[in-house]
């Protein structure tokens, strides 16, 4: 995956952490945008880098203005994963959050706690970087 750093700084674990699991949801062949440190609006198709960016903010803006639903999964890697309105996901490390190996269905505090990460990514709305596939 081909990574453009925005943020104009070190990304952090948490960012790392996201982009590292989303390209391997994806398997590397989506392209995303990653918002704060979780949160990641994925493209349907290739744009241009401003394209992606108006795209990400105006997902993020909807996902502030509509009701907060929200699906959540456990992952094969046993992270939770969070779907959002609008192409807005987020993911929590299983291990940090306290899934243990049997759960089927992420536990409702950990799927409240990763929304909450997307809507203050959302009012925040902070680009951190486009992660592309490499053709």
């Amino acid at each position: 995956m081909k990574i453009t750093n925005i943020a104009g700084r070190e990304l952090t674990e948490n960012e790392l952490f996201a982009i590292d699991r989303f390209s391997y949801y994806y398997d590397n062949n989506r392209a995303f945008v990653v918002i704060g440190d979780n949160a990641v609006v994925v493209m349907d198709g290739q744009s241009s880098h401003e394209k992606m960016i108006e795209f990400s903010k105006a997902s993020m803006n909807s996902l502030l203005n509509s009701h907060p639903d929200f699906s959540s999964y456990v992952m094969d890697d046993r992270n939770a994963l969070i779907e959002m309105l609008y192409n807005v996901f987020s993911v929590i490390d299983g291990k940090q959050a306290g899934l243990s190996s049997t759960d089927e269905q992420v536990p409702i505090n950990i799927a409240l706690q990763a929304r909450s990460y997307c809507l203050d990514a959302a009012q925040k709305c902070e680009i951190v970087a486009i992660v592309e596939p490499i053709a």
